[in-house]
Order: C-alpha cells, then structure tokens, then sequence
C-alpha cells in the first residue's frame, strides 16, 4: 500500500472543519425506550474538528505542511430493563460492593492524530522529505457489554483501553538522468498499546 501525504508550496493554503452529533439526532433504540422498560435516550455526543496548513519556508527550496485532528466521544450503551432490576438486587443486597445500578454504561473515547512534513529541493536533482506524524487514544468500557457490574471505586471504568502511535519518515528521490531515478526512504515506528 502506497500513502502519499500533502506538502506545502508556495502559497500559504489551509482548511479547517468541524462535526458535531448529539443524541437529539438519534432514533430512540428498543432496549431505552421506555414503553420496553428502558430509561430513555441515553447520552450521546460526537465532535470532531481539524484542519491543516501549508507553505512555503524558502521559496522554491523549502516548504512545511501540518495537519491535526481531534475527535471526543460521549458514547452509552443502554443496559435492558431486567439487567438493571438484578443490579440493583445486587446492590440492595450487598451494599458493601459498590455495585452501580445505572441505565447505561458510558464508553467514553477521545482521538488526537497529527502530522507535520518539510519538503526540501537542494537541487534539481534532489527532493527531500521528512515527516513525523502520530496518534492518541483512548477508550474506555470497550470490553463492557450492557450487563457489565461497574463498582463505584472504578468511577465507572471497567477497562481502559490507551494506544499511542508514533511514526517518522525522511526520503530522497534523486533524478541520475532522465531515464533513472534513484529513491531512498525510511522510517520509524513505535506502537503503544495498553489495555
């Protein structure tokens, strides 16, 4: 698989963008509508927002492009009328586990990806490039079903899912004459993943 990013030029160009989703723009799902037992819409909220920008360093010779974006989850899985009667049996009946009774378990979850990038052109022979880019994420409850038993010295947190991603690049295409191109490319990697 060949990825090819974007690089400045001589003009300083950007863009930006923006969505957002909340949970007045979801259908009301079975197990939370209430005439099935449910305790109603859980809360949802989704924003994710960005942009980049590019340009020249030297004229001709040197040019950077940058990019980021940053995503926020509020995310609930709605538990069934039945499993929230059994935790709170749970709960009355061993108060001392901390057994939380709610309508739903949140999977919260945040995204932050970023990339910066220098093109240089020593010569007419010589293009150069050097990126370096990464990810940071988390999740938690992604393990969790509906019927999961938060305790309230969890805060709500079952599990945590944390990843953190690292990636750096430098290349070099080199035109010997017209009919031969030489390209060196490298790059390093370092992949965090902690559940």
């Amino acid at each position: 698989v060949l990825v090819a990013t974007k690089s400045g030029t001589n003009l300083i160009h950007g863009s930006g963008f923006g969505y957002y989703r909340n949970q007045d723009l979801i259908r009301t799902d079975y197990f939370s509508d209430p005439a099935h037992g449910g305790l109603g819409k859980p809360p949802f909220s989704r924003e994710q927002y960005g942009g980049s920008v590019g340009g020249p360093i030297i004229k001709d010779k040197l040019w950077y492009f940058g990019s980021v974006e940053r995503i926020t989850q509020v995310f609930n899985i709605p538990r069934p009328q039945v499993y929230i009667n059994q935790l709170q049996s749970l709960a009355t009946g061993l108060p001392g586990l901390g057994v939380q009774a709610s309508g739903s378990v949140g999977e919260p979850s945040h995204d932050l990806l970023y990339l910066a990038k220098f093109n240089w052109q020593p010569s007419a022979a010589h293009s150069v490039f050097l990126r370096w880019s990464g990810e940071s994420s988390f999740v938690n409850n992604d393990f969790a079903s509906n019927t999961a038993g938060l305790l309230n010295w969890q805060n709500g947190v079952e599990d945590k899912n944390v990843q953190f991603l690292m990636n750096g690049a430098l290349g070099d295409a080199w035109v010997i004459n017209p009919t031969t191109v030489n390209q060196f490319s490298a790059q390093w990697m370092s992949f965090k993943h902690d559940n």
